[in-house]
């Protein structure tokens, strides 16, 4: 029926005999309809608002279930059911909670002394790198590392939904080697003499001229003149 105020006739019959009529009052009041702000979505994790027992407009009731969990992605429906005396209807909503995104780092992680290497960040929209004092910049996809000693180098990428996540890499700065080559040698005018080189793992030798080869840990040298 229509809300509104009702007048309900009663007649009491004993014995064949119908006695006089009562009126009763009635008022049916229309259902309203709760109100709340809307919750989320929410990234991976995070701690998420507190479902209130009393909606925006004055009604008290319960939820089902009664708090937001935001430890899965997906959508979840949450459901506020008025309290008995409440003239309410219930309520339903829809919370998302969205996966965080997977941020990596790739680049060369060993430079030598005074090099430098460039990172580049991918899984997110925007970048920001820390530390930055050896950074080209804090900010962007890629920057260029030139760390004076090793050094971890951590990105924090933000995705178009605002959820967050990081990856570091260490970049090693390594010694450089100590290099010592064949002593020096005395050889008659038309001779040749082998020249070895230690501490590296690749070699290269010059001036190329009268050598067998300008690279390998051994060559041939044979010199016209003192070299």
């Amino acid at each position: 029926s229509a809300p509104g105020p009702y007048v309900l006739t009663v007649i009491e019959t004993i014995n064949g005999c119908d006695g006089d009529p009562i009126d009763l009052d009635i008022i049916l009041t229309p259902k309203v309809d709760p109100t709340f702000d809307v919750f989320g979505p929410y990234c991976l994790n995070a701690v998420p608002a507190i479902l209130p027992l009393l909606s925006n407009n004055g009604i008290d009731g319960t939820w089902n279930p009664s708090t937001i969990n935001t430890s899965a992605p997906g959508t979840t429906t949450y459901t506020f059911t008025p309290a008995a005396d409440e003239c309410a209807n219930e309520f339903t909503m829809d919370v998302i909670v969205t996966p965080l995104p997977v941020v990596l780092i790739s680049g060369t992680n060993a430079v030598c002394p005074g090099g430098n290497t460039t990172l580049t960040a991918s899984g997110a929209s925007t970048y920001t790198w820390s530390p930055g004092a050896s950074l080209s910049a804090t900010s962007g996809s890629s920057v260029v590392a030139t760390p004076i000693s090793n050094t971890i180098y951590t990105v924090t990428g933000t995705d178009a939904s605002g959820c967050i996540a990081t990856d570091d890499i260490t970049v090693t700065v390594n010694p450089l080697p100590s290099i010592t080559a064949s002593s020096n040698v005395a050889i008659c005018a038309g001779e040749s003499t082998t020249l070895q080189g230690f501490g590296g793992d690749t070699y290269a030798w010059s001036p190329a001229t009268n050598l067998s080869a300008t690279s390998g840990q051994s060559v041939i040298a044979s010199p016209t003149s003192t070299i």
